[in-house]
């Protein structure tokens, strides 16, 4: 599910059949002023109602995208976390984890920022919580973000009922060097819009979230809001599909 692009699908005004001067397009009068007159409105009229079509169309977008765990008894571990857009020729069901076969389409690349990478081109950031316990053995939160052998963990157990414990990403935009004279001008603003998560945890009882929150950052309210909650999650890999928001 990608963006329009309404400039490719708006009515182009036909070629004029010869140049003409400033001052002759200015003067034309006359019934040919008022179709081209008309030809841009109505080319403007079908711009508006593209562009409310689009923001009519459920999709959140967001530079910034996390999941809560909640109810660990131990220590939250997560290998693997991947956006991915829906793939169009899926019908649209319920919200919720459904294994084997998914309905995810894209893949919204998340290669996160990592220092000493050796020029390594990264998308953005993976941040997490809490960030008042060292993760152990070292690891961080890129690990989730990455094809590894390695997990991250809050190194606490996770409350049922408070976002304590959170892993996310948030997008430069571009993608930028690792190297630092190449980077500076070259991020920009960007925002995701996933409606799948694919996400790896540990299948070990204490050791993942039956209870997992999607997140979204908005900058209109300055608070993360929840798209999705799942309950009754297993361990192990699971796919989440985020539903159609109503209004958006």
């Amino acid at each position: 599910l990608g963006s329009v692009n309404f400039a490719s699908v708006a009515p182009a005004l036909p070629p004029a059949r010869k140049r003409t001067s400033l001052a002759s397009q200015v003067l034309c009068g006359g019934m040919m002023c008022a179709a081209a007159g008309l030809r841009l409105w109505l080319a403007l009229v079908v711009a508006s109602l593209l562009r409310q079509s689009h923001a009519d169309d459920g999709e959140v977008s967001s530079a910034r995208w996390r999941l809560v765990g909640r109810g660990v008894s131990s220590d939250w571990k997560v290998s693997r976390i991947k956006f991915r857009a829906l793939d169009a020729s899926w019908v649209e069901q319920q919200a919720g984890s459904m294994p084997g076969a998914t309905p995810c389409g894209e893949l919204i690349s998340s290669v996160p920022w990592a220092r000493g990478a050796g020029g390594q081109l990264a998308d953005g950031s993976a941040f997490a919580g809490p960030t008042l316990v060292a993760p152990e053995g070292g690891r961080m939160p890129n690990v989730a973000f990455e094809d590894t052998d390695e997990a991250w963990s809050p190194g606490v157990p996770c409350l049922a009922a408070d976002d304590t414990c959170f892993l996310g990403f948030r997008w430069f935009g571009t993608r930028a060097s690792t190297e630092a004279e190449a980077t500076g001008s070259r991020l920009t603003r960007y925002e995701a819009s996933p409606r799948c998560l694919e996400v790896e945890q540990s299948a070990t009882s204490g050791e993942f979230a039956p209870n997992v929150l999607v997140q979204y950052w908005s900058d209109a309210s300055k608070s993360w809001l929840t798209h999705t909650e799942f309950s009754g999650l297993s361990g192990g890999s699971i796919t989440l599909r985020l539903p159609r928001v109503p209004g958006r």
